[in-house]
This record gives C-alpha cells, sequence and structure tokens, in this order.
C-alpha cells in the first residue's frame, strides 16, 4: 500500500500543470472508526486538454482510505466525485505511476457527469459573453452583464449541501447579484441582490448562459429596473 507520503507527491506532480482556484482536505473517521477518509476538495480545475483546448472542471473530490496513524492507505484504490450529488466512482491502482496515469486519465478526458460537465462548460466558455449573445437574440439592452466570476463559498462540504456559487456584474458593476445553484429534486437558483432574494427552478442546466440570461431579465425587471 502506498504512503501518504507517496500519494502527496504523486498529487502534487499530476496538477503541478494545472491551475487551481481552491483545494482543501480534510479527515474524516470512518463510522465503524477502523480508518480514516481523506478527501480533497478541488474546486476549478483548469485544465491543458491540448495545445488548443482548455477547460476548467468546475468541482470534484478525491477520496482515499487511510490507516488509523495516517500514514498509508489501507486500500490502492481512490474514489472520485463524478457529478453532482454524491456520484461517485471507485478507481483502482497498483503504483504510484499508475494512481498519477488514473488520474490524468479522469482530468484529460474530462470524466464526469452531464450536470457536472455543464457547469463546468458554462465557466470554461466565456459565460459573460454567453449571456450577453442570448440577451441581445432577446432584444433586451437595459442591461448587459459585464463579468461572471465563479467564486465557491465553501472549500469543504458534503457533496449533497455542494452549491456552485457565482458574482455577476451588470452595467459595469452599478448592479451586483450572487448566484447559488444547488441541485435538488431540481436545479435551485438562488439570486441575491442586495437585502433581496430570488429563487428560481429548472429540470435541467443543459443551456445555462440562456437559463440565467432569462432568470436575469426577470430579476432585473422585478429588483432592479
Amino acid at each position: 500500500m502506498l504512503s501518504l507520503k507517496n500519494v502527496d507527491t504523486t498529487l502534487k506532480s499530476v496538477f503541478d500543470d494545472t491551475r487551481v482556484q481552491m483545494l482543501d482536505s480534510v479527515y474524516e473517521l470512518s463510522d465503524d472508526k477502523n480508518f480514516y477518509k481523506l478527501v480533497f476538495s478541488i474546486h476549478s480545475l483548469d485544465v491543458e486538454v491540448d495545445d488548443d483546448v482548455d477547460t476548467i472542471i468546475a468541482h470534484t473530490k478525491l477520496i482515499f482510505r487511510t490507516n488509523i496513524d495516517k500514514t498509508k492507505l489501507i486500500e490502492d484504490a481512490f474514489w472520485y466525485l463524478k457529478d453532482i450529488n454524491c456520484v461517485y466512482v471507485k478507481v483502482e491502482f497498483d503504483d504510484e505511476e499508475r494512481l498519477s496515469e488514473e488520474l490524468q486519465r479522469i482530468i484529460n478526458e474530462v470524466n464526469f457527469g452531464d450536470d457536472l460537465k455543464n457547469i463546468s462548460e458554462f465557466i470554461s466558455e466565456a459565460p459573460s459573453s454567453s449571456i450577453n449573445d442570448f440577451l441581445s437574440q432577446n432584444d433586451m439592452d437595459d442591461f448587459s452583464v459585464t463579468n461572471v466570476t465563479y467564486d465557491p463559498k465553501v472549500k469543504m462540504s458534503p457533496c449533497e449541501e455542494t452549491t456552485f456559487d457565482f458574482d455577476i456584474d451588470l452595467n459595469n458593476g452599478e448592479n451586483k447579484i450572487k448566484l447559488s445553484i444547488k441541485k435538488e429534486d431540481e436545479f435551485k437558483f438562488y439570486y441575491y441582490v442586495e437585502d433581496n432574494i430570488e429563487e428560481l427552478s429548472s429540470e435541467n442546466i443543459e443551456q445555462m448562459p440562456q437559463l440565467i440570461g432569462d432568470h436575469l431579465m426577470f430579476i432585473y425587471d422585478k429588483l432592479i429596473s
């Protein structure tokens, strides 16, 4: 079994050529108290897929099982968060080299579920411009989106409580909106405008720029104009 020092070295090597907005780790004692789970929480992982394509993985987690002394793994495997709301996949490996290969495969192939991919693609593909294109197509010229920033509020949280948080500036920062997206039975969008909170929902998030653009038009008319 790999030592935790080997695991740490491998992770640093894999993530050396990438840019992570937020990374945190924590030990969680198992329910039977026989081992610890070493959990790495990663937000906004910027990955160079090839010379012409970059992508951002909004969020994932890596979980390793360690001995009680926190010195080595008790199983040559890790679990990674493949999609929102606790969809985990187990990945086995033989040694450090194989661990590195498996991590790189998951990242470079963007091997994640549809919901997480949709949010990641929204972040990656100039979100403010994409929303403004939608607004223009709908003849909305009362406001424009100046900036959209992915801004996770919490480094580490239970997967069922994870939210995807954004700061949105309208009209060169004249109006500021905070958005928090959470998946329940359907997707909940919580828009914070000064002291107001507007809750909207959607069954899917396949077209994020259009969906948020439509929400912003409604919110602008109701709370800002």
